[in-house]
């Protein structure tokens, strides 16, 4: 089974992208469904694999504009002290 996973799709070409996935028998998660799967990951307790650590990373630091990420914060780096 194939599918199209879209993290970014402009509003306009929304319908016509969930339309060709259909028509080519594929699954699509559209942006929304990418940000909560995204959200998921994230929340997870610790885990060390890279698609939990890529989560984490990616809702610490989102995108200026990204009505998709999360609102929170970017968490402050605490500086050691030599």
């Amino acid at each position: 089974m194939l599918g199209l996973a879209a993290g970014h799709v402009q509003d306009r070409f929304q319908r016509e992208v969930e339309e060709i996935a259909r028509a080519k028998n594929w699954f699509y998660l559209g942006p929304r469904e990418v940000a909560g799967a995204v959200r998921k990951l994230a929340d997870l307790g610790y885990e060390n694999t890279p698609f939990a650590l890529t989560a984490k990373i990616l809702l610490r630091y989102p995108a200026k504009g990204d009505e998709h990420a999360t609102s929170s914060k970017p968490r402050k780096r605490k500086v050691r002290q030599k």
